[in-house]
């Protein structure tokens, strides 16, 4: 990425550029030179820009993993809480690159989409001091409907800190004497577990499992707040882990471990691996692994739809509605309904593909070990039948699948031929090869599509950052409710098998 950027300046702008390791030891030729350009990557603090050194910083990329474990527990564990600070921590030494004093001042100008996001929520913005607080919304306000020439008028005026700054300065300083600084949640909670957790990693170097345990225990003790779920999962799998461990010389600790490792499911129900952990601890009945299928499908289908939105963004919703516009014009229109129907898959947090080969299907969508391939047969008029060779086409595309697609091969995988289709009749001997294909009603269909990107639009409102649990388990009950879950769609077009649909002419 760094290597990009510094091309893109060379062969654009014409520019000197410098490295981290150039300003390193000396930062004088970098200063001393008429427009250069220092591209520093992930560095947070140790290079200062003061006074009159730099009055300008651009900042891409929010800095919000720098690590698998850090990625980990944010993503997989929904532990965001545990890095709210640290986030904010690395934003602020990003922004105070060229600000080391109360009299210094520099244009920040952020690029990029998750860090405009960050910093443009309201939500997050009353955690920081209120003098951010007042120069971002300030900066939001000014940014509203701008062109480019206002972007640049304004710019002068900052830099020549006159007269004319002084007025916009003084809407700054009024605005923050009208705001607060808020704690973050949950934080004197993980304060007070800091001692144990260091006390719990001690005890497993010195492979004393019995007190690491007991540590454990402690810390569980004091994770109480709802904002701390996820945490609180990934210390009763810890738990478990030294129970376990401590039942190898004693046994009777066992059920402790058995216990523990329940309790990290019931924790985090909207963790999925946790789910299949929690099998270890005893023996599901046939409900019970029903419904923990059930769930950890619609959250796998919930973890996508989270990775999507936080790709289009969530400062405004212009490329959302763009994704939903192609959606929507796409199944208007022969030539592009099967991309259409790829999309939507995709925005359904599905995992959705199409090969354009000789006897390939139309789009399929899959989550986990279930699969639906479809047969497009949209173009059909209502009036028209079914042909024999559709309906053989049709009926072959789970084998192709199998030969095809890597993620269908294994036995386990359940594939689901779906013809949609507005018509209601075939011809003699279709039927025949349409034993265990389903059909959806191309009416029914367009329907469901609405009702579907009408949801996932409606998600989206309260969509805030990526591992928040509380959202992830309201996503995951709205989906079921509605019946857009994967396994409530393969239930529902289970009750449409061609033979009992479709009549023969």
């Amino acid at each position: 990425m760094k290597s990009e950027v510094i091309k893109d300046i060379e062969d654009h702008l014409s520019l000197t550029t410098f490295t981290a390791e150039d300003i390193e030891q000396s930062k004088a030729t970098f200063i001393q030179t008429n427009n250069a350009v220092a591209v520093v990557a992930n560095r947070y603090d140790g290079i200062d820009f003061p006074g009159d050194e730099c009055r300008l910083l651009f900042i891409e990329g929010l800095p919000k993993v720098v690590n698998s474990q850090e990625r980990f527990l944010m993503s997989r564990m929904g532990a965001n809480t545990l890095f709210n600070e640290r986030i904010q921590t690395r934003v602020l030494q990003a922004i105070g690159r060229c600000t080391r004093s109360l009299e210094d001042y520099s244009a920040v100008v952020v690029t990029g989409q998750e860090l405009p996001d960050y910093l443009a929520d309201p939500r997050r913005r009353e955690y920081f001091h209120p003098e951010l607080q007042a120069e971002l919304e300030f900066g939001v306000e000014q940014s509203k409907s701008a062109s480019i020439e206002n972007f640049e008028d304004n710019l002068d005026i900052f830099l020549e800190n006159g007269k004319e700054w002084e007025a916009a300065n003084q809407m700054i300083v009024d605005c923050r004497h009208h705001s607060t600084q808020k704690e973050f949640p949950s934080i004197l909670q993980l304060k007070q577990s800091v001692k144990h957790e260091v006390k719990y990693q001690t005890a497993l170097w010195q492979q004393d499992y019995e007190e690491a345990l007991s540590q454990a225990e402690s810390i569980l003790g004091l994770l109480t707040d709802r904002n701390l779920c996820g945490y609180r999962a990934l210390w009763e799998y810890l738990a478990g882990s030294a129970a376990y461990l401590a039942s190898q010389t004693r046994p009777e600790f066992k059920i402790k471990s058995q216990s523990h490792f329940t309790r990290a499911k019931g924790a985090a129900k909207d963790i999925p691996w946790l789910v299949r952990l929690s099998k270890h601890a005893q023996t599901p009945t046939v409900e019970q692994e029903q419904e923990d299928k059930k769930n950890g499908m619609t959250m796998l289908q919930v973890e996508k739809i989270e990775s999507l939105l936080e790709l289009l963004g969530t400062a405004h919703d212009r490329n959302f509605a763009e994704r939903e516009r192609q959606i929507i014009e796409g199944f208007e229109d022969g030539a592009t309904f099967e991309d259409a129907h790829k999309l939507l898959g995709e925005h359904l947090g599905f995992d959705a593909g199409k090969i354009e080969i000789s006897g390939s299907p139309d789009p399929w969508w899959q989550c986990g070990e279930q699969c639906i391939v479809f047969e497009d047969h949209a173009n059909a008029q209502d009036t028209s039948s079914l042909s024999i060779t559709k309906a053989r086409q049709v009926a072959s595309h789970p084998t192709w699948m199998r030969e095809h697609v890597s993620s269908c091969k294994a036995e386990s995988i359940e594939i689901m031929p779906v013809l949609l289709t507005p018509v209601m009749t075939v011809y003699s001997g279709a039927l025949t090869h349409l034993n265990d294909v389903f059909v959806w009603k191309l009416s029914e269909f367009k329907a469901w599509v609405t009702k579907a990107l009408s949801t996932v639009r409606e998600l989206r409102k309260s969509y805030v950052e990526p591992g928040d649990l509380a959202w992830r388990a309201e996503a995951s009950g709205i989906l079921q409710s509605q019946r857009l879950d994967f396994r409530s769609l393969c239930e529902d077009l289970k009750k449409s098998p061609a033979k009992s649909v479709l009549s023969e002419k």
